[in-house]
């Protein structure tokens, strides 16, 4: 950028009228720079400018073609509209500030390719400070606006600024479009639990091909567990206020006895990558231990659990206090690593009432474990480093379990699964 300030030439001046005098330069018969043709020394109204002399016909402005009268403007340059490098433009023609529309001639002024400005009239169009050390066009965003279309700039500050305020807003519409999306794939998909989701006790005897029974739940679909003292065989009755804390969901009762009596092990789900080898495959598919467990209502559980789990992992659901692997609260640089939670029952047991009542006692908790490559694609490595930032948030939602089922209902659902 550079700053031009008017030549003697550039400035307006009176022209010189010449006649009737002796020959400055000796000749007989001057010509006129613009027609070539003799200018009389006695002819009243020749006009003189430096070494240059005009018929007062023939000196005219190089921009309207009309004789200059009074004072004029020498173009220093080519970038004159309407004029060349020493052309002539009367006042009317002059070149003019784009801001204020007052002359140029005289005063400091800067070129930019919309147009010229005085020095003090080239300001940013941000924070109203005078252009001094580079500038950058600024975009119109509002067609509204008084001035649209007219060239705007700003300086570095206010060029930062809106640049920021740009990704700002691109990131914005980043985040939205992703909720969008996430929120669709939550409905086309079914990712969230539901209230028809919720036991139907009936329904899942008549699914397992069990004749429904005569005691009917209470609260929907939980009875309680007895113990027969003198048979030692266990019942099932209705659940009494007295006996809150034994109470069982029967279709989940069932559909777990019908597991451990076909498989001799509680039931089992994964959330894996269809490639077992490609854990950044973009399909994946749910692994159910049996798997006839898939579209039976524990099945549902252990899979609604499983996702929410990912969730809380990965940061799409935020719960108050439990960091995601991603927050930096966790540690971790920047090797890439592979891992995996699983939920696990940290301790489990069961109590007697004095009235028989079989009290179930189970405490939930996350394990976060390594994932490395095998023969049969990646599987859980023997040790995890405690450490490991998974681990640690694993740790956390283990901790605050309590709290978490009290916020997401699947999770108070594994637990009375568990």
């Amino acid at each position: 950028m550079r700053w031009d300030a008017p030549s003697p030439t550039s400035a307006l001046g009176p022209r010189e009228a010449w006649g009737g005098q002796s020959d400055p330069w000796n000749h007989s018969e001057p010509r006129c720079k613009a027609c070539g043709r003799g200018v009389d020394r006695r002819m009243s109204g020749a006009v003189k400018v430096g070494e240059e002399v005009f018929h007062a016909s023939c000196f005219c402005c190089s921009r309207c073609r009309q004789p200059i009268e009074g004072r004029f403007f020498q173009s220093s340059d080519d970038d004159t509209p309407g004029a060349s490098r020493g052309s002539y433009l009367c006042q009317s023609c002059q070149p003019r500030c784009a801001k204020c529309r007052e002359g140029l001639a005289g005063r400091r002024f800067i070129k930019v390719p919309s147009g010229s400005y005085h020095e003090e009239c080239f300001r940013c169009c941000g924070c109203d400070r005078v252009l001094e050390d580079g500038y950058f066009e600024a975009p119109h965003n509002n067609p509204f606006e008084a001035d649209h279309g007219a060239a705007r700039y700003h300086c570095a500050r206010c060029h930062a600024i809106v640049l920021q305020r740009k990704e700002d807003i691109v990131e914005a519409r980043s985040v939205a479009a992703q909720e969008f999306n996430k929120h669709s794939n939550t409905r086309k998909f079914q990712l969230a639990w539901r209230e028809e989701l919720a036991p139907d006790p009936n329904q899942a005897l008549r699914d397992l091909h069990i004749v429904p029974p005569s005691v009917k739940p209470s609260n929907g679909h939980l009875v309680s567990l007895v113990l027969d003292s003198r048979t030692g065989a266990v019942g099932v009755a209705p659940l009494e206020a007295k006996n809150a804390k034994a109470a069982v969901s029967l279709p989940y009762l069932a559909v777990v006895l019908q597991v451990l009596r076909d498989t001799g092990r509680e039931p089992r789900f994964s959330l894996d990558p269809k490639d077992s080898h490609d854990l950044g495959g973009p399909i994946l598919v749910k692994r159910f231990e049996p798997s006839w467990l898939a579209g039976t209502v524990v099945g549902e559980v252990l899979f609604q659990a499983d996702y929410a789990l990912k969730q809380l992992c990965f940061g799409d659901l935020r719960l108050p206090g439990i960091p995601s692997v991603f927050d930096g609260e966790l540690g971790g640089g920047q090797e890439a690593i592979a891992s995996r939670q699983w939920f696990t029952m940290k301790r489990v047991g069961v109590s007697l009432s004095p009235d028989g009542a079989v009290i179930p006692h189970v405490e939930l908790g996350v394990e976060a474990r390594r994932l490395q490559p095998g023969p049969r694609g990646y599987e859980d490595a023997p040790q995890t480093d405690p450490n490991d930032p998974t681990v640690r948030q694993a740790a956390i939602v283990t901790a605050r379990f309590p709290e978490i089922a009290a916020q997401v209902p699947v999770a108070g659902e594994i637990i009375q699964l568990a």
